[in-house]
């Protein structure tokens, strides 16, 4: 932990917002917070009881990706978000960015990142139009793109990183799908190796993104994205990325 906070401050953590506690409802009747699940894993593919904790990012499923969400303890704080995996053959609906959530299903890690399995999830949502929890400033967004356990410690939880973060690339090849009718990219690529995950809503085009913009702050989910490969072709190479949740999270010089 000395290194994580050598590279990542909290902020704002004591004035979170606070899950109320008349949302353990409709057959919830209370998990373990998604911190201690990661401070003390199970085994690969054991039952867990997670939350409430509010969802912050929701991928629809597609051609290039997997359907899913993000939830997060309300406080935040150190490993306090997790990926739900939607599945193919999951029952489940997506939710929405603001629920309070209790999640019911298999420990799972996948390229580094903690996820619940969506082939066997119980998703129950409890309340609704919540504020997200504060995220994690970092303080040197030379680490983002970068692996390392301080990295893998904020995975699939809201982080803010400032600096230097013009667009060099519209179209860079780390989110590059190649399909049999066209070639689409499924994010935007910012100076210090900065990689915006924006396909799930088209965010480089709602907000107005071009070439030349220049930003001085970026908040969204830290997530692990494995961009598609075709059969027969060699395996995609996972890159970290950053997921907005709207313009907002994306500020202008």
């Amino acid at each position: 932990m000395k290194r994580l906070t050598s590279i990542f401050v909290l902020a704002a953590a004591a004035c979170g917002p606070q899950v109320p506690a008349n949302t353990t409802s409709g057959g919830f009747d209370g998990g373990q917070s998604i911190a201690s699940l990661r401070a003390a894993p199970p085994a690969a593919k054991t039952s867990v009881k997670v939350g409430p904790g509010i969802v912050t990012a929701v991928k629809a499923l597609s051609k290039t990706n997997a359907g899913g969400f993000y939830m997060q303890d309300a406080a935040g704080g150190p490993q306090s978000g997790v990926w739900v995996y939607h599945g193919k053959v999951s029952t489940f609906d997506l939710p929405k960015v603001g629920d309070v959530v209790g999640v019911i299903g298999a420990y799972d890690v996948y390229k580094g990142q903690t996820e619940l399995d969506g082939n066997s999830v119980t998703v129950l949502v409890l309340d609704s139009g919540h504020a997200l929890p504060p995220a994690f400033a970092i303080s040197d967004a030379t680490q983002v793109a970068m692996s390392s356990s301080a990295q893998d410690a904020v995975l699939g939880q809201r982080i803010t990183v400032t600096g230097d973060l013009s667009v060099l690339s519209l179209m860079p090849d780390e989110l590059k799908y190649v399909g049999t009718m066209a070639t689409y990219y499924d994010g935007v690529k910012l100076a210090n190796n900065i990689l915006l995950y924006t396909f799930y809503f088209g965010l480089a085009n709602q907000c107005g993104l071009t070439a030349t913009s220049k930003i001085k702050s970026v908040s969204g989910v830290y997530d692990v994205y494995t961009p598609y490969a075709a059969a027969g072709a060699p395996p995609a190479t996972s890159v970290r990325t950053i997921m907005p949740t709207d313009c907002t999270d994306i500020q202008a010089q």
